[in-house]
């Protein structure tokens, strides 16, 4: 009796001292986690005393829910209204102080859920599911093994022609949340790196995933680091197809970012260098997604032009060069071919000149329109300039003489884009900057 109250009294002492210290008795908070089973192909409930239930915690696993209603006979848990609900009771979410102060680390659990005849099911009971709640519903949908997923196939273009040898990298992210997208959670390494020199933010793959709206906050996203990332290499029409008979293959239900490489594409075998394209992003939800997508892929810089065209050498480059003979030669990346528009005022070459001092004599043919000989090498990559003189300058008496080319009438076509019009004044060269048109005569 005296031991009774000894220990009676100390107990009190106890909890009179932690009420004076602000000493905090701990415990936990426990929640319960419920749902359905669902078949994502057909959305009939899945029952059966063949699912077998991984709840893990560390070491510690739970074999199977308080309540799952099999349908199946004898199982103790045969109501056919209630068939593929599951519940599991009394998970420790997280910690809850004397105080009503809450632990800033929530407890995270891993839930596998495997059937026979469906993909392997693996997520994770994250930070925020369980935290401060309850009774949390999270509705599991199971693929089938022989569900038809469509082989998704990609067709890279540049300019509307196809670009082969291209790789085309599906990489999985399958912890989605439908409204707000986790930028820390992807999976390949480096996946970054690449969304952000593709100028691709995050928020525009949303729309992509909206079709997991479906779902709604109650849907329990299976997890990543599970999945790998599959990579194909475009053919000679610029195609990549994901297939279900491939070896490596989509998962179904999981949500892909579809990249496409960056690339040097050689747009035939007598280019002197190639076009950059910048890498692309895409979004694939595996099952719902459209099979077939045209990837429309651009430059990595801005050349003024839509076709990556460039100048990779000019003659008049070397600063003060004197040229006495006017002669301009520029090579670009690219084949091209010439044109003149015929709406303006007709120059045969189509290209004009115009000189930086008016000479004494008269030095251009009287009709303007044969002031400048436009000559393009075989290969479409070389363009030559010269001006048509009546009487050359004199360029002994006339000094600081230069000659400058003008666009008149006259453009570029990019080889094999006969409605492509780039004038001469818009050309850039290989690191973007603008090239100059003129011409050194003599000495200022």
């Amino acid at each position: 009796m005296n031991t009774k109250r000894t220990a009676v009294v100390f107990l009190c002492a106890c909890m009179a001292l932690a009420f004076i210290t602000g000493c905090k008795i701990q415990k936990q908070h426990l929640t319960t986690l419920q749902g359905t089973l669902f078949n994502a192909a057909t959305g009939e409930r899945i029952g059966g005393t063949d699912v077998v239930w991984y709840l893990q915690e560390g070491t510690k696993t739970i074999n199977k829910p308080d309540v799952f209603y099999t349908g199946a006979t004898g199982s103790g848990t045969t109501s056919t209204d209630e068939i593929g609900d599951y519940a599991f009771k009394d998970i420790p979410s997280m910690d809850t102080l004397s105080t009503g102060s809450t632990d800033v680390l929530p407890n995270e659990y891993r839930l596998t859920v495997i059937k026979p005849g469906f993909q392997r099911f693996e997520g994770i009971i994250g930070k925020d599911m369980l935290a401060n709640q309850d009774n949390v519903i999270k509705n599991i949908y199971l693929f089938p093994d022989e569900s038809l997923i469509p082989c998704y196939t990609y067709t890279a273009e540049f300019n509307g022609k196809p670009v082969p040898n291209v790789k085309i990298t599906a990489a999985p992210y399958a912890t989605i949340n439908v409204n707000v997208l986790a930028t820390d959670k992807w999976l390949s390494i480096g996946l970054n790196d690449v969304l952000d020199e593709a100028g691709t933010p995050y928020s525009i793959l949303g729309s992509a995933f909206s079709v997991l709206g479906l779902f709604n906050n109650n849907y329990f996203f299976p997890a990543p680091g599970y999945l790998a990332s599959l990579t194909r290499t475009t053919d000679a029409t610029g195609k990549a197809s994901f297939c279900t008979a491939d070896t490596t293959k989509l998962t179904a239900g999981c949500v892909y970012a579809v990249i496409v490489q960056p690339t040097e594409y050689f747009v035939d075998t007598s280019g002197t260098a190639g076009v950059q394209l910048a890498p692309t992003v895409r979004a694939l939800v595996a099952d719902y997604s459209d099979a077939d997508q045209i990837i429309h892929l651009t430059t990595t810089r801005d050349y003024n032009n839509d076709y990556g065209l460039y100048v990779t050498s000019i003659s008049n480059n070397v600063l003060d060069q004197i040229d006495t003979t006017g002669t301009l030669t520029i090579t670009f990346n690219r084949a091209v071919t010439l044109g003149i528009d015929t709406a303006v005022a007709p120059f045969t070459s189509g290209f004009g000149a115009a000189l930086a001092v008016l000479p004494s004599a008269t030095v251009w043919p009287a009709a303007p329109a044969s002031r400048v000989n436009a000559s393009l090498s075989a290969d479409g990559l070389t363009l030559t300039l010269t001006p048509t003189w009546t009487t050359p300058p004199a360029l002994a008496t006339e000094m600081g003489q230069a000659i400058t080319y003008t666009n008149n009438n006259g453009y570029l076509s990019v080889k094999g884009y006969p409605d492509s019009k780039i004038l001469l004044t818009d050309l850039e060269d290989t690191n973007t900057n603008s090239i100059s048109l003129e011409v050194q005569l003599s000495r200022p």
